[in-house]
């Protein structure tokens, strides 16, 4: 790569490149942008698009920053799947295609062995790792809210709650070889549209992402027609605000006001889906969220119970003590970080 233009790109990553003037800016991402088309790194393809633009006056981000985001597609082809030992939180909402893949992946310490082909859906937030997992064939998707966000551009297709934001339900979805055919040509596609951009690509893309999300939903069998999406609704839109306000809101009624219905009505519906109590969801993600906290951090049970938005830490301790049948201490002596 150009010096020049290596250099523009890391500055640009870590975020201390300052730009006053929009020759050289216009300038510089052209140059960064021909880069990628020309050698196709897909992870580059989009980050001129998330850069920040700063002047000597004032801080503003771009029109084209708040409106386009953050995109890339890796090609998995031959790799490792994240085989660290160390867990790591998920930056960016991430589907994950593995055409043919074998070994053990775990997402939020729930293990999943595999053999042959998966879909994998992470909301920002999840911890992932994989254990000896290697992809002959597969591609991996990473997008940011303001590319594609689930809670508003999804609302059409109700991905929000079901494959995204919805730690309460497996993210793993296992694929016949028809449907390991259908999603390797959605990802096809998509890759095609990065290696060589036409008019409205950004355009274009979300429009081959959102097809594969859709494709993805009538998998999950949650969706199949209009009438069952709207029963479903309220359930999805629970989930959604348990894992959006789950650190300031801890009670039913809270969620039942913000839905308008009442609390019995809630836990009939979630009953009716399968679901535990909402009682019991609003718990276990904050159960979730304090193992990943201690998992991943040194941080006392003290201060992680005040975090959690608990008033009483002894109270947390006993709720902790309770869903995992250790005390927070124990735990994280048991799995946190050395």
């Amino acid at each position: 790569m150009n010096y020049k233009v290596n250099t523009f790109y890391n500055n640009c990553k870590s975020g201390s490149i300052i730009l006053d003037s929009s020759k050289i800016l216009k300038k510089l991402f052209s140059k960064l942008r021909t880069y990628c088309i020309k050698t196709f790194e897909p992870n580059l393809c989009y980050y001129y698009m998330a850069f920040k633009i700063q002047t000597s006056d004032s801080y503003t981000p771009s029109f084209s920053d708040q409106r386009q985001g953050y995109f890339t597609l890796d090609l998995l082809e031959g790799k490792t799947l994240n085989s660290c030992p160390v867990k790591q939180q998920i930056e960016h909402y991430t589907i994950i295609l593995i055409a043919n893949g074998k070994g053990t992946i775990e997402v939020d310490f729930k293990s999943h062995d595999m053999i042959g082909s998966a879909l994998v859906f992470l909301t920002p937030g999840q911890v992932f790792r994989s254990k000896n997992f290697h992809v002959a064939e597969g591609y991996q998707i990473s997008f940011d809210k303001h590319f594609y966000c689930p809670e508003t551009h999804g609302k059409a297709i109700a991905c929000n709650g079901v494959l995204f934001n919805n730690v309460h339900k497996d993210s793993v979805l296992d694929l016949s070889e028809k449907e390991k055919g259908l999603f390797n040509n959605q990802m096809e596609a998509l890759f095609s549209e990065m290696k060589t951009p036409k008019i409205a690509h950004r355009e274009m893309i979300e429009t081959r992402l959102r097809l594969l999300l859709i494709e993805a939903l009538r998998k999950t069998d949650l969706s199949p027609n209009d009438q069952a999406l709207a029963k479903n609704r309220l359930v999805r839109d629970f989930l959604a605000l348990v894992n959006k306000h789950y650190l300031t809101k801890h009670a039913v009624s809270e969620y039942a006001e913000m839905l308008a219905v009442s609390p019995k009505s809630l836990a009939k519906r979630m009953k009716a889906e399968g679901y535990a109590t909402p009682l019991k969801i609003i718990r276990e993600r904050l159960m979730l969220e304090a193992k990943r906290r201690l998992r991943l951090e040194h941080i006392t049970a003290k201060s992680l119970a005040y975090e959690l938005g608990f008033e009483d830490p002894a109270y947390f301790n006993r709720v902790f003590s309770k869903e995992t049948g250790q005390s927070p201490l124990a735990y994280q002596k048991a799995f946190g970080a050395s």
